[in-house]
C-alpha cells in the first residue's frame, strides 16, 4: 500500500508512542544532528512543562559545506519561548530541528498533511504546548531543490512556486 510522506510520519509517530516513547527527536534522512543535539534537548525536555525543543540549524551544501551558521538564530534566543503567533506566520518548527514529548502530541489529532511540520507545531502550540528554542545545539540542514528554504543556489520556477504556496 503506497502512503503519502504526511501518512508515514503519523505512522511512525504512532508507532514511537504505541512502544511507550516519552519523547520523538524528529530528524530529515539527509541532514545530520551536532553530537550534542539530543543530550540538550532531554535537558531542555526534563524542565517542568516544557514540551517541545526546537533547535538551530546551519545551511549546508549537499556536502555539508556550511552555507550559513546559526540562522534561526538571527530572529530567536537561546530559551526564548516560541509563541502561537511566531509559528503561524514562519515555518521553522520542523522535523529537522526538534523534540517532543509524547504526552503533548497525544492532545492534538495528527493529520497527515503536506505541510506536516508546521502543521504539528501550529497545533501544538495552540493547545497549550510549552515550545523552546535553543542555539547549543544545531542540526546541519541540507540544502537542495527539493526543500522549500534552498539557500545558496538557484532555486527553480517550480521550487519558488512550492514555497509561496507553504506560506498561502
Amino acid at each position: 500500500v503506497e502512503v503519502s510522506m504526511g501518512q508515514n510520519r503519523v505512522l511512525g509517530i504512532q508507532a514511537c508512542i504505541e512502544l511507550g516513547a516519552e519523547a520523538i527527536v524528529f530528524a530529515d534522512s539527509d541532514d545530520v544532528l551536532s553530537d550534542n543535539r539530543i543530550q540538550v534537548s532531554v535537558k531542555l525536555i526534563q524542565n517542568e512543562g516544557t514540551h517541545a525543543v526546537i533547535n538551530d540549524v546551519h545551511c549546508c551544501d549537499a556536502s555539508l559545506r556550511i552555507l550559513q551558521e546559526y540562522y534561526f538564530s538571527n530572529r530567536l534566543r537561546d530559551g526564548q519561548i516560541i509563541e502561537f503567533d511566531m509559528i503561524k506566520h514562519a515555518n521553522f518548527c520542523g522535523l529537522s530541528n526538534s523534540m517532543v514529548m509524547t504526552e503533548a502530541i497525544n492532545t492534538i489529532d495528527l493529520a497527515p498533511e503536506e505541510l506536516f511540520d508546521w502543521s504539528l507545531f501550529t497545533r501544538l502550540s495552540y493547545k497549550g504546548a510549552n515550545i523552546v528554542f535553543t542555539n547549543q545545539a544545531t542540526t546541519y540542514y541540507r540544502q537542495h531543490g527539493s526543500n522549500l528554504v534552498g539557500i545558496g543556489q538557484d532555486l527553480s520556477e517550480d521550487g519558488v512556486l512550492r514555497a509561496v504556496d507553504a506560506k498561502t
